[in-house]
């Protein structure tokens, strides 16, 4: 259910075989390399396909500025 609410919107547009995630909040903790696009019963994680990139979001980057 949370790979559909947050990755199934940005699925058609993937086109690239890496993902750049900058997360914010609670959305931190998330493991997105082991959620999955693929609809259906055959689970293959975002880790085998896609190389996954985090960066900070802008806001927790104003606040290690601020801080």
């Amino acid at each position: 259910e949370l790979s559909e609410m947050i990755l199934q919107p940005a699925a058609d547009h993937l086109q690239k075989k890496r993902l750049l995630i900058s997360a914010d909040g609670i959305l931190q903790n998330i493991p997105f390399s082991a959620l999955t696009i693929s609809p259906g019963e055959e689970y293959e994680p975002l880790i085998e396909q896609y190389e996954i990139v985090r960066s900070p979001s802008a806001s927790a980057i104003a606040q290690i500025r601020q801080d």
